[in-house]
């Protein structure tokens, strides 16, 4: 009985470490530029959607991490994590600065806003908007 043990453990050891560059492999089959180095979670969604997804070097993307390009381009840097069901979508662009952390249930939507005046700051009770010129680098509210 032991040695069934320690063979199906050996086993389940032997499919995690194939398991990801298996995920890796079919990232790259839809488009997506990953790194060799990148630690992605089987549960996190890409969808390229006609647009351009880059994740950097020992990047983590989390379980239920959606990345949407639609139409535009996503590019994450290198070292950063995008925690737990968090939403990024590229449609205006979108370029996440290195070492940045991204705390779980976030969405960045860089397409839904206009906004005349850049200088000014917006804040509301409700949440925090946060504007610069496309890039978010270590960002905490």
């Amino acid at each position: 009985m032991h040695k069934l043990l320690s063979i199906a453990y050996l086993v389940v050891r032997l499919l995690r470490c194939m398991r990801s560059p298996l995920i890796l492999t079919m990232l790259r089959l839809r488009g997506v530029q990953v790194h060799s180095t990148a630690r992605i979670n089987p549960g996190a969604i890409f969808e390229p959607s006609g647009g351009k997804i880059i994740i950097g070097a020992l990047t983590s993307i989390d379980r239920g991490v959606i990345l949407r390009g639609l139409g535009g381009t996503i590019e994450n840097g290198d070292d950063c994590s995008v925690n737990a069901y968090s939403v990024l979508q590229g449609g205006g662009g979108l370029q996440i600065g290195n070492k940045t952390r991204i705390a779980h249930h976030t969405v960045i939507t860089p397409a839904n806003h206009i906004f005349s005046n850049r200088t000014k700051q917006t804040i509301s009770e409700s949440h925090y908007s946060i504007r610069c010129e496309g890039t978010f680098t270590n960002i905490s509210a």
